[in-house]
């Protein structure tokens, strides 16, 4: 676990906001290594499918959950978001929703959490400065951009049960007085991890 070398930061300057951001995502690089490497080992696959069209590692377009591979279905629970993968892939497989290149930005940590109990993580975002509404600069933390099919189906159960596992109240510098360091470095590797799930999400549907 990685320790912040400034202490009662609870709304920095930009400048130091981006200086302990990419600090904090160094360490958390070398402290949660499998969201990286999953998500670059993705990134370099779909880099290679689109040099070449007759690639034979294009999937091709999934009939059942049961189309997708068991390798992709484990680098998805690794992640921690197997759970919210299977059941947006469910909801988009009979869908056209996916078909189209429309994006989304996503709130990480949602702007409406009364339906899965997430008022403890906005306030963790609040009180460092992270907007959990809009698009403003200060809420660029809590965005990812995400195909609109996956958007549209990922607020779910699952998905409110990864943000709390995600936004921890009880962990020094995240639940417990929160500093913007922790909290940005947590939602860029759940924004890692949601990039992750939606290029399966593009590579099956």
């Amino acid at each position: 676990m990685f320790i912040l070398s400034l202490t009662g930061i609870n709304k920095p300057s930009e400048e130091e906001k981006q200086r302990v951001l990419d600090e904090y995502m160094r360490n958390a690089a070398v402290a949660y290594p499998m969201h990286f490497a999953e998500g670059a080992a993705h990134k370099n696959n779909n880099s290679n499918s689109s040099a070449s069209s007759s690639s034979s590692s294009v999937a091709a377009p999934a009939r059942s959950w049961d189309d997708v591979s068991p390798q992709d279905k484990t680098s998805a629970r690794r992640l921690g978001v197997g759970d919210v993968f299977e059941a947006v892939f469910k909801k988009l497989l009979n869908t056209s929703y996916n078909k189209d290149n429309k994006t989304e930005r996503h709130h990480i940590v949602p702007q409406k959490a009364g339906y899965y109990n997430l008022r403890a993580s906005q306030e963790v975002l609040e009180k460092v400065g992270i907007a959990v509404t809009g698009f403003s600069a200060n809420a660029q933390p809590n965005l990812v951009v995400l195909s609109y099919g996956s958007h549209k189906f990922l607020h779910n159960d699952f998905y409110g049960s990864y943000v709390n596992l995600n936004i921890p109240v009880t962990v020094p510098g995240i639940g417990v007085t929160p500093m913007y360091g922790p909290v940005a470095a947590r939602l860029a590797i759940m924004a890692t991890s949601l990039r992750f799930i939606d290029t399966l999400l593009q590579k099956y549907l």
